[in-house]
């Protein structure tokens, strides 16, 4: 259990390049609650692959879903790897972060094939993501965890 754990921290550390890197990083501030719900649940997963979260906040409700990818993916794979947005749940381990709107949106998982012709249409990588969904309301000292759970879609 510790040796899972322990690959999946040294895996997290090797897929975060982009922390690393010389630009600057957005840091979100999620609550120490969220972070501990988090954390556990990482302790305890046997999902393989690489950890990244979606997340997603309307008015007061935040939802994060924390899943795993594996690098044949390469859409999704160059898409967490060019994201600049991480939730650190700890100080040793900062998760990379997307939204839904980069899922939904993106050129890396949306193409317009035969453009300009009668023939045009739109091509789309669906992401079917399953993992951990935490949903809270509120802010970072007021919080209600509503969900915290296994999401499987």
């Amino acid at each position: 259990m510790r040796i899972t754990f322990f690959i999946l921290i040294s895996g997290l550390f090797f897929s975060l390049n982009g922390f690393t890197q010389g630009r600057d990083s957005i840091i979100y501030v999620t609550p120490e609650s969220v972070n501990q719900k988090i954390v556990e649940y990482l302790k305890t997963s046997t999902r393989p692959g690489l950890v990244y979260a979606i997340f997603h906040n309307h008015s007061d409700t935040t939802s994060i879903l924390v899943t795993t990818y594996g690098k044949e993916f390469t859409a999704l794979a160059d898409l967490i790897k060019n994201s600049n947005r991480y939730i650190k749940v700890s100080d040793a381990l900062a998760i990379p972060v997307l939204l839904n709107e980069d899922i939904s949106m993106s050129r890396t998982l949306r193409t317009v094939k035969n453009k300009g012709s009668k023939y045009e249409s739109m091509q789309t990588t669906l992401v079917l993501a399953s993992g951990f969904w935490v949903e809270y309301k509120g802010l970072y000292y007021n919080v209600s965890i509503t969900k915290a759970e296994y999401y499987q879609n």
